[in-house]
């Protein structure tokens, strides 16, 4: 039994095997329409959710936890794809000039 499995045999990048698997599970335009309202509403929830959480005065200002979350979310889009990364900042972007 020397066969190769089909992730070893896959030379695609990671962030295109992510994507090309999503693909192939979101094809129902039911589904492609529910991820384009809910994801970004997700996104902004948990942003801010983490912007309430209270933050010691040592630590900064409110916003602190929500700034560690979006820095952790770029690193992570940054080891997928450089053009995610900067999508996302766009993004993060966005929803802090519609805070202020």
């Amino acid at each position: 039994m020397n066969a190769i499995s089909n992730e070893s045999a896959d030379t695609r990048r990671e962030v295109d095997r992510w994507l090309g698997n999503y693909s192939e599970d979101h094809r129902n335009p039911t589904n492609v329409l529910i991820h384009w309202i809910c994801v970004p509403l997700i996104v902004w929830s948990v942003i801010a959710l983490l912007w309430v959480v209270p933050v010691p005065a040592f630590l900064g200002r409110p916003g602190f936890w929500a700034g560690i979350g979006m820095f952790a979310a770029l690193v992570f889009y940054l080891r997928l794809s450089r053009s995610l990364c900067f999508g996302m900042l766009a993004l993060f972007a966005l929803l802090g000039l519609n805070s202020e």
